[in-house]
Formats: structure tokens, C-alpha cells, sequence
């Protein structure tokens, strides 16, 4: 799966490859107007794109950390840390719990959601040195923050 960062470089490269190739046709190029009718705006991505909301399905959380990748990384909070969302993906697993719940399940770590559930592989939070953990790693490290039943994103105020 692809991600905003991979995206960006691929387009970029197109973009450079195909700006050449325009230019070397200027000459011979007929302009055409836009059809406005079929244009898209898309609007600037602002720091409040980056905030999960777990009421989302699991599969939309899991596209919007794959789409802030390298950019702005997707956050939820936990006590009064942020939890930056590296690597994740959805799963089937459903629960009871309320969407932002915290579960571990063996050595996997999955959070409720509105449907199903996002199973995080790779994390970082703003405590210690800060460096990207595998999710199980992050749990050993900060028990205090990530534990079974944790509630996810329910804090104000976090740096």
C-alpha cells in the first residue's frame, strides 16, 4: 500500500518527466481550455486533518495514516502524551468497547473504532527520546500510557 510520502515523490518525478516532454512539443501544443464543470478543488491540509477520530471505520483511519505519512503523522492522545499513528492497519476483530479503546490481544494491539477495529504496528510517542517503536515496544516502554483498556484521544490540551 502506498503512501502519501510515496505518492508525492512518484508524482513529483512524473511531473518532472512530463513537464520536459511538453516542453520539447510547445511548438506543435494547441491550448484548450479547462472545463471548470469537471475541475476538483482540494482543499490545503491543516494540523486538524492530522487528529483521528476513532467514531471513523478502521479502514478510513488506516487511509489517513497512510495519506499523512511523512507529512504531518496522524495523532491521538493518551493521558496527557501525543501518540503519533506511524504504521497501522484495519482488522477484523470487533468489540463492545467504546470507539478509542485501547485492547490487547496476545502481542498485537488493536484500538476500537466505529466499525471494526486498527491494529497499530508502529508508533511514536512524545515522551522519552521520541523515537518510532513497534507498538508492543511502545506498551513495554510507557505502561503508564498504553495498556489494555486505555482510552485513546480523550484528552485536551496535549503538546
Amino acid at each position: 500500500e502506498s503512501t502519501g510520502e510515496h505518492v508525492a515523490n512518484t508524482l513529483a518525478e512524473l511531473g518532472a518527466q512530463t513537464l520536459l516532454a511538453v516542453l520539447n512539443e510547445l511548438p506543435e501544443l494547441t491550448p484548450e481550455p479547462q472545463n471548470d464543470h469537471l475541475a476538483l478543488y482540494a482543499p490545503k491540509l491543516t494540523p486538524k486533518d492530522a487528529v483521528i477520530d476513532w467514531h471513523q471505520d478502521a479502514e478510513v483511519i488506516s487511509r489517513q495514516v497512510r495519506a499523512l505519512t511523512g507529512r504531518m503523522t496522524a495523532y491521538t492522545t493518551t493521558g496527557d502524551a501525543r501518540l503519533r499513528i506511524l504504521e497501522a492497519q484495519p482488522a477484523n476483530p470487533s468489540s463492545d468497547a467504546p470507539p478509542g479503546t485501547l485492547q490487547r490481544a496476545g502481542r498485537e494491539w488493536h484500538v476500537v473504532c466505529g466499525q471494526c477495529t486498527l491494529r497499530l504496528l508502529t508508533v511514536q510517542i512524545n515522551r522519552g527520546k521520541g523515537r518510532p517503536l513497534a507498538m508492543q515496544d511502545a506498551a513495554n516502554g510507557y505502561p503508564s500510557y498504553l495498556f489494555d483498556g486505555a482510552l485513546l484521544g480523550q484528552d485536551a490540551g496535549v503538546a
